[in-house]
Formats: C-alpha cells, sequence, structure tokens
C-alpha cells in the first residue's frame, strides 16, 4: 500500500495500521518485559502501552468510510479492534 501523506499524518496513519494488524513490535524480547513488569519502570511502560493501544483504537474508530476504504480496512475489522479491552493486544 503506498501512502501520500507526509509527517504527522503519515505517522498517524502508520500508528493506526499498526492497531489494526497487530504488527507493532516493542523490540524487546517477552522475556525481559516480564522481568521488568513488576518494577516501577515496567509498571509505568505498561501504562502508557495500554493508552497507547486506548488513543489508537479511539482514532481508529473515528476514520470515515472513506478513510477505512483507502487503507483497506472493513468497518467490521474496525468494530473487531475497536472493541477490544485496552489490555488486549
Amino acid at each position: 500500500m503506498q501512502l501520500y501523506w507526509h509527517g504527522a499524518e503519515q505517522e498517524w496513519v502508520g500508528a493506526v495500521l499498526r492497531a489494526v494488524t497487530n504488527s507493532h513490535v516493542s523490540g524487546e524480547p517477552l522475556q525481559r518485559r516480564a522481568r521488568q513488569a513488576g518494577s516501577p519502570a515496567g509498571v509505568w511502560a505498561t501504562l502508557r502501552r495500554w493508552r497507547r493501544r486506548t488513543r489508537e483504537r479511539d482514532e481508529l474508530a473515528r476514520l470515515s468510510a472513506h478513510d477505512l476504504h483507502d487503507l483497506g480496512i472493513s468497518k467490521a475489522e474496525v468494530w473487531a479492534e475497536a472493541g477490544k479491552w485496552f489490555w488486549q493486544e
């Protein structure tokens, strides 16, 4: 898919696409993230991740039918993703 937007709009679309496709990977091995989860930094990282998911899903739900068509995403996919709880990947 070719995006013709630039700057902040392109980053926003990328974030929305990651939310839909679940392709965002933090780069950290899962075991390290699990070990750090109990630390204060791990707690903050988890809260930030949950907040980011909530924002991305809210933004995704607000996209127009035209935008969804341009991105190749169906309304059913949007509702499936937007209907998840913040802790669900």
